[in-house]
């Protein structure tokens, strides 16, 4: 999971490449308020595409009718507001199952796990070993998929 967007973005990117980013995003934001017109960017250059989501974009996603290639960079600015783990510590004593691949490319794991710092108890953080980011999905690995179910299930099975 993304537990700041804008960092997550930052953190991606080289620095040059950030502020060229950054500048570009807030260039649509400007021309969208002063005329109401979008500006679309390919999916990969909003959110950076690593080798295994490229296999994963290439070998399903893109061979679905309902796959979109290119999206308003709008979507980089709400992301760049999306920043839960700002609120993560007022959730308590609401249970929360965070569940992450070991080998994330897409949202590196030290993004993820600033959430989890965040969050109060009950919490539990489950590693899926030898895992990247869309290894979770049944279409992808199943066997990475069983261990993420079984995860949820015992936890909903504790707090539901």
């Amino acid at each position: 999971m993304v537990s700041d967007g804008e960092r997550w973005m930052k953190s991606v990117r080289r620095p040059h490449e950030w502020q060229e980013f950054k500048v570009e995003v807030e260039e649509a934001e400007r021309k969208r308020v002063l005329t109401g017109e979008k500006t679309t960017a390919p999916l990969g250059d909003i959110m950076l595409i690593d080798p295994h989501t490229m296999d994963v974009f290439k070998d399903f996603h893109t061979k679905d009718h309902r796959f979109v290639p290119e999206y308003d960079l709008e979507s980089a600015a709400a992301c760049w507001r999306f920043k839960p783990e700002w609120v993560a510590s007022q959730i308590s004593p609401r249970p929360v199952l965070m569940v992450y691949s070991e080998f994330d490319m897409l949202v590196p794991v030290a993004e993820q796990l600033e959430c989890y710092k965040a969050l109060g108890e009950p919490k539990r953080l489950v590693k899926i070993p030898n895992a990247q980011h869309y290894d979770s999905y049944h279409f992808i690995n199943p066997e990475s998929h069983e261990i993420q179910k079984s995860e949820v299930l015992d936890w909903y099975s504790k707090y539901l």
